[in-house]
């Protein structure tokens, strides 16, 4: 994949919406019942919290609607965020069951309706039915989100309840006995409460027995009080059922993965995942003067999981795989959030600005017991017959653990404008955490088996937020940015955590610009370094924060509608990630293949160095009106899977298209995602690449109520 590529296909979108206005006005006629499916530059809520326009907001974001998922027919959160650049899935933390994210090439956090989203690493597998959009904003946000993962946000805002009567059920069938069914439904119930019903089911096949299943629902209910006080409630529940695999095709002596059928299957066949999850939000949001709102929003979220999923793997001297794991891991968590916001508005001199000053408790529960067999079993890396189970087989105890986390959080973010050309941004936030850590675990070996674990601390912290717009027009941003931050990572990958924070810091200017009203470009600039993350030295070994990083690259967003019913969705991103951590990683470890040295220098696992997307639709006019066709590519250049370099996965470029016809009161669409039926590894694993799925077709029909 070569930068000269990808840098041709923004400048020829870029030039062909330049050069459109004689076929704008050839389809204007054609455009009062346009779709338009790609976002133009509205307020964002996780750009800043005070409604402040994107354009003017010294931070890279970029939203994706529900209706370009639904054009797309993406039915997980991977296929969503390829319409943004920089962002990447990775395996590490998800492990096949739970989104996870490398922004920039580093870690994200996850947020729902602007509120945590529980943790980044083992958590869970997202679903649509009540999606509005997706809001992706770029580097550390800690200054009003608190914890500064600094690749930086995946938002998703949820659907509202309505006082207009609205409602769709929809069914999507495909490749691989897929099927997908959701349901929406909104309304009044009086003069002033309303009321919105979403639900999902969603199962596949999946390749190479990866099946998977989702069961979702949500009643959310809207109270207005008065004409400027709202009360909102909402219960969640979700289920999971997958199987995983932690494998995939696994890399040879010579780094590449094996060339064997994609079918070839190293994971143990009764890996699975279960997971139930129960989410109740409360909010209240008032506007007591014209220049002053409050919010307040609770949070409670308790999540059962239970797996189990492969761990580490080697070769012996022969050549042949061994000392293949498996681990049964059980996590009862829960999570509460509390958070008081205000808003005011001021005009001092002709200087005005928006003042957020807010308080946030978050406290979070892990109740954590994970076993781990060793299977004595030699494979041969060409043609594997893995172990059914571990039956039979002695378990050893890993760890049994507690761990909670009591946070208390003020912050506080000032905006002003200075005239119409100078926009300001500036944000301090200070955490006080109180975190413990006991039980028994293997971190600390005593007589050959796990011993005591009693990790106690505080600790105050503190994060922080600069920046500035110029606006020489009234369609063209000129901004920099300087954000920095730390928090403490609480996850149970680890067989132990530590007291010493994570930190990162970033430096980004861009531009934004509203080519028309319509269509929008941006351009990023950026240079991030993180200190002190957990990183994997030995794959499947204990992850250790050890972690040092600097990254530094360019993004280009294009999104818009280029002329009447022609609409574009294009991203490229170029990243120059590298370990500055001079800790020494091996792989494959105790074998004649083993590599083994220092990381320094390296790339980061999982980070890609060149990645972009392409989506446009066509709103077909005269006798053919109401059809929408679609197509795209997306491309991704090759990555490590490991921290020594050693495994190597190859890029890939896939093509994808759609057609839909539109009804006022039902729509049918058809989508086909690799056209080509490619060979290729979506994401790098612990000892190899993920086979990405081959050729598939879904036919969706929503009706409209």
């Amino acid at each position: 994949m070569k930068l000269r590529f990808f840098s041709t296909t923004a400048l020829s979108a870029l030039t062909f919406a330049l050069c459109s206005p004689a076929l704008a006005s050839e389809a204007e006629a054609e455009s009062k019942d346009t779709i338009i499916v790609t976002a133009v530059r509205e307020p964002a809520s996780t750009a800043s919290k005070t409604g402040t326009a994107t354009r003017d907001v010294p931070a890279s974001i970029q939203t994706v609607p529900i209706e370009v998922v639904q054009q797309q027919g993406a039915l997980v959160l991977n296929e969503v965020v390829r319409n943004v650049s920089g962002v990447q899935p990775i395996y590490g933390g998800g492990y096949g069951y739970g989104d996870n994210y490398v922004i920039r090439g580093l870690r994200m956090k996850f947020l729902r309706d602007g509120v945590a989203d529980g943790p980044t690493f083992v958590g869970y597998a997202r679903s649509f039915s009540d999606v509005e959009r997706v809001e992706v904003l770029k580097g550390p946000g800690s200054a009003i989100y608190g914890r500064s993962e600094p690749g930086g946000i995946v938002n998703l805002i949820t659907k509202q309840p309505s006082f207009t009567p609205l409602g769709s059920i929809s069914l999507t069938a495909g490749s691989r006995n897929t099927y997908d069914v959701q349901g929406d439904l909104t309304g009044p119930i009086t003069s002033s409460l309303a009321l919105r019903a979403t639900g999902e089911y969603s199962t596949s096949d999946g390749i190479r027995g990866l099946s998977k299943k989702i069961a979702t629902g949500a009643v959310s209910l809207l109270w207005n009080i008065s004409d400027n006080q709202r009360l909102t409630a909402k219960g969640e529940i979700y289920r999971q059922d997958f199987v995983v695999d932690n494998f995939g095709i696994i890399a040879g002596t010579n780094g590449a993965p094996l060339p064997v059928s994609y079918q070839t299957r190293y994971y143990t066949p009764d890996n699975k995942v279960t997971q139930d999850i129960k989410r109740f939000t409360l909010g209240y949001s008032a506007e007591p003067t014209d220049n002053l709102s409050v919010r307040a929003t609770y949070r409670y979220d308790t999540r059962d999981l239970d797996f189990r999923r492969n761990g580490g793997v080697s070769f012996n001297a022969a050549g042949a795989l061994t000392k293949a794991t498996q681990r049964y891991q059980s996590d009862d968590t829960s999570f509460q959030i509390g958070q008081l916001e205000a808003v005011y508005e001021s005009n001092i001199a002709g200087i005005t600005g928006k003042t957020l000053i807010g308080y946030e408790h978050e406290r979070d529960r892990f109740d954590s017991v994970r076993n781990e067999y060793t299977f004595p079993e030699i494979l041969d890396p060409l043609n594997p017959q893995p172990r059914a189970s571990a039956a039979g087989l002695t378990p050893v105890l890993i760890y049994d653990r507690k761990i909670a986390s009591d946070s208390n959080s003020l912050y506080i973010q000032h905006e002003a404008a200075i005239g119409d050309m100078f926009k300001i941004r500036g944000g301090y936030r200070l955490d006080w955490v109180k975190f413990s850590d006991v039980g028994v675990s293997r971190a600390n070996l005593v007589g050959g088996v796990a011993g005591p674990l009693n990790l106690h601390f505080t600790n105050r912290l503190g994060s922080g937020q600069i920046g500035a717009v110029f606006q020489p027009t009234k369609t063209l941003s000129f901004y920099t940015g300087y954000s920095a931050g730390k928090f403490i990572n609480i996850q149970t990958e680890s067989q132990s955590l530590t007291e010493l924070p994570e930190s990162s810091s970033q430096i980004e200017a861009g531009v934004k610009w509203d080519i028309t009203p319509r269509l929008n470009l941006n351009v990023a600039a950026f240079k991030v370094k993180r200190r002190d993350y957990y990183v994997t030295l030995v794959p499947g070994g204990n992850p250790a924060p050890v972690g040092a990083q600097d990254a530094k690259g360019f993004e280009i967003d294009l999104a818009g509608e280029v002329f009447p019913g022609f609409s574009i969705l294009a991203n490229y991103a170029y990243l120059d990630a590298t370990n500055v951590s001079r800790e020494i990683a091996t792989t494959f470890g105790g074998t004649p293949f083993v590599k083994t040295g220092s990381i320094y220098g390296l790339e980061p696992a999982a980070a890609v160095r060149h990645s972009g997307s392409f989506w446009a639709t066509y709103d077909l006019p005269g006798a053919a009106k109401g059809f929408t066709i679609g197509a795209g590519i997306t491309a991704k250049g090759r990555s490590f899977a490991d921290t020594i370099n050693a495994i190597r996965i190859p890029g890939y470029t896939i093509g994808n298209a759609a057609i839909t016809w539109h009804q006022p009161h039902y729509e049918i669409a058809v989508n086909v995602k690799n056209i080509t039926d490619k060979r290729y590894f979506e994401n790098p694993t612990f000892a190899g690449g993920l086979p990405g799925d081959p050729r598939t077709v879904l036919v969706t029909l929503k009706a409209k109520l």
